[in-house]
């Protein structure tokens, strides 16, 4: 697929209801912490009602902090024991009470409570060629099984897998093929996908390519979403622009996505995207601005991951670099 048909099929797609951009003005989050050590390098945020989980990069714990920032526990540890870590926490996924969390190196997926009760642990025939670590929702949890991306060489997009550990289904066919030759010697992680389950479906968001693909519990294809907006074309041209000879991988389009009451939200670099997934229309984006420690005015800054709790809070991550690792903002367009 040249890059003229990308962008044409991307420009006669899906048009978002708004063109302007929003800014949404964030707020620090100081942790309140007995010991001095935090993930200063955040890959995942995630909640379960008022409980804030998150995950660092390649760290053996999961943290577990309240909207206020004050640290409630960990949970895992280094160490090869059940409920241990190799390394770290690759990637994790929650449903209701339930956590999982891949391990760095075993590629086996632990499960514990939320309360941090280790129950058990199984192997996954995961894709040594899917980017975990850096994106949110690389695989999605409901109340029966558990959806991982997979090797492109398989077909498929993913697998689900029990909470056993028993390989029950292929999910999704893959959305760029040996047609496709061109893009995918520039970009060969095209087909890598974010997985989330919102019932009664399951939502697949491309990382470096703007498609959502929507399943119902029987893994089929209900409907894709193409995402039009100038700025996520602008975005996308960049990526196409991607030159292999100076970075190992192409960056990602969208870092992290959530469902909730009817709407996607996923990032894209300092962007936030709203998604109608009824109306399949682009209802609003948001631009973050913040003030950072040591700095007398507000900027833009790059929100990668977040979460939004019940009552429309938004908790995020990604720019560091300000002196915070958290931030917060309510979400204006919250239903």
């Amino acid at each position: 697929m040249s890059r003229f048909l990308v962008l044409t099929l991307i420009l006669s797609c899906l048009h978002g209801r708004s063109q302007e951009l929003h800014r949404l003005q964030i707020h620090p989050i100081d942790l309140d912490m007995e010991t001095d050590y935090f993930p200063h390098v955040i890959h995942q945020v995630e909640n379960v009602g008022e409980e804030i989980f998150i995950r660092g990069k390649k760290d053996p714990r999961i943290f577990v902090i309240n909207r206020t920032g004050k640290i409630l526990r960990t949970i895992g540890k280094k160490g090869h024991g059940p409920g241990e870590f190799s390394q770290g926490v690759l990637a994790m996924g929650i449903w209701g009470e339930q956590i999982f969390a891949m391990d760095v190196n075993q590629r086996e997926l632990l499960l514990w409570f939320s309360n941090g009760a280790y129950q058990n642990q199984f192997k996954v025939n995961s894709s040594n060629s899917v980017p975990f670590g850096m994106n949110s929702n690389t695989f999605g949890v409901s109340d029966e099984f558990v959806v991982f991306p997979v090797s492109p060489r398989t077909g498929h997009l993913a697998a689900a897998y029990t909470y056993s550990g028993e390989r029950v289904a292929e999910v999704g066919k893959i959305q760029f093929d040996k047609s496709d030759a061109d893009l995918l010697e520039k970009i060969p992680d095209m087909n890598n996908t974010n997985w989330v389950y919102q019932a009664p479906y399951w939502y697949c968001l491309f990382k470096q390519f703007p498609l959502i693909h929507k399943y119902n519990e029987r893994f089929e294809l209900i409907s894709g979403i193409s995402l039009e907006h100038p700025r996520i074309s602008q975005r996308f041209e960049e990526i196409l622009d991607f030159d292999p000879a100076r970075f190992s991988t192409a960056p990602p389009l969208f870092f992290d996505f959530k469902v909730k009451n009817g709407y996607l939200y996923a990032t894209m670099r300092s962007t936030l995207i709203q998604v109608n997934i009824e109306k399949e229309t682009i209802e609003n984006m948001y631009s973050f601005f913040g003030r950072g420690e040591g700095f007398k005015g507000t900027s833009q800054l790059t929100i990668h991951h977040f979460t939004i709790m019940d009552d429309g809070l938004m908790i995020l991550s990604g720019d560091f670099a300000w002196g915070h690792d958290l931030w917060k903002a309510p979400l204006p367009s919250f239903k």
